[in-house]
């Protein structure tokens, strides 16, 4: 498994390339850790669409965007509740 580390650094290079800054990681969902990222432009006071997100696999730290439908399943209390602990250093 990889280091928070790795994973944050791979999940930060995936969002330079989409024009995203990530927020802090969230938690861990099906072997993947999740992180929220907002545009990179974004200013406060911006309205946001629908959440947006970087799933990176523990295992092989290959971080990638969110689908459609994980961005919709990113915005749900259930998806939420279902999170598990974010990895230590």
């Amino acid at each position: 498994m990889k280091t928070l580390s790795e994973l944050t650094e791979s999940a930060r290079e995936e969002a330079r390339r989409e024009g995203f800054r990530l927020l802090e990681p969230a938690g861990v969902y099906d072997g993947e850790l999740i992180i929220y990222a907002i545009p990179a432009g974004c200013e406060p006071g911006d309205v946001l669409g629908l959440p947006q997100g970087f799933f990176v696999d523990l295992e092989t730290g290959k971080a990638r965007y969110c689908t459609a439908d994980e961005s919709l399943l990113l915005a749900t209390r259930k998806f939420l509740a279902e999170l598990g602990p974010v990895p230590e250093e």
